[in-house]
């Protein structure tokens, strides 16, 4: 189940900085979404926090997250689109990746999540900006 991968990925994480304290871990990311994503299917991880896209970039473009995705974009004409750095084939971008490629719209008000409208509401008491970054996967 999920919540099992899930519970699996945090404590096999624990000791590992970044992995212990997100929900993407390597085990939930090969187990769960690995394992519900029909071939050809996209996951798109949008993030605003650089550190944790950069590891993600990382887990995702090395053994074993490379037997089960690869880079949406790669090879396509927004591939270089905002990107912001790669590991193997897998690109961190700053740009949202186009909806005919991953099936959804992440700019603008059709890209803001609960998340991001909850910080944006924030932002002036907090000082914080609105960055994001984006993985698009394909299984």
């Amino acid at each position: 189940s999920l919540s099992k991968a899930a519970a699996a990925g945090e404590a096999a994480g624990a000791s590992k900085g970044t992995e212990a304290t997100h929900l993407l871990t390597v085990a939930f990311l090969r187990d769960a979404c690995g394992a519900v994503l029909e071939p050809g299917g996209i996951l798109t991880v949008c993030t605003d926090n650089l550190e944790y896209g950069k590891w993600l970039m990382k887990a995702l473009g090395s053994a074993p997250l490379t037997e089960c995705f690869e880079d949406a974009l790669h090879g396509s004409k927004a591939d270089k689109a905002g990107r912001l750095a790669r590991e193997g084939t897998v690109g961190l971008r700053t740009e949202p990746p186009p909806v005919e490629i991953c099936g959804a719209c992440y700019s603008g008000k059709d890209g803001a999540s609960y998340f991001q409208r909850l910080k944006q509401s924030e932002k002036g008491s907090r000082g914080q900006d609105d960055h994001r970054y984006f993985l698009c996967l394909k299984r």
